[in-house]
């Protein structure tokens, strides 16, 4: 899917679609001891790579060379990053779609993020 669709999706969409919402244990099963590569849209389409810590711990940087670290929790079936600095915190609702893991805001239920890349373990954070 191409930026200019991809912010124009909601959570809904994706349910009409059949999709469902992935679960806590999924969640963790795909996302924890991972280091993941995704996109956002921040004044233009952004890129990052994060690293998610089993300790409950992230650190992320992103296309801009922007560094932060902070804290991330996977509970009702949604996972929600803290940021210590000023990267945007939330909690997003997570679909499994085409080999990606996509991200609705739990409160507007747009798109917020994607993640395009998992692998297992602790990566050197560059893009």
């Amino acid at each position: 899917m191409n930026p200019e669709e991809e912010i124009k999706t909601t959570e809904q969409n994706l349910i009409d679609d059949g999709y469902k919402k992935l679960t806590n244990e999924q969640l963790h099963e795909l996302l924890v001891d991972k280091t993941v590569w995704g996109d956002f849209e921040y004044k233009g389409w952004r890129k990052f790579i994060s690293y998610i810590n089993p300790d409950g711990t992230i650190e992320g940087l992103n296309d801009w060379d922007s560094n932060v670290e902070g804290h991330w929790i996977i509970q009702n079936d949604s996972l929600t990053f803290d940021w210590d600095g000023y990267w945007i915190d939330w909690t997003g609702n997570a679909y499994e779609v085409d080999g990606e893991i996509k991200f609705y805001d739990v409160e507007t239920n747009l798109w917020m993020s994607s993640f395009t890349k998992i692998e297992d373990g602790e990566l050197p954070l560059e893009l």
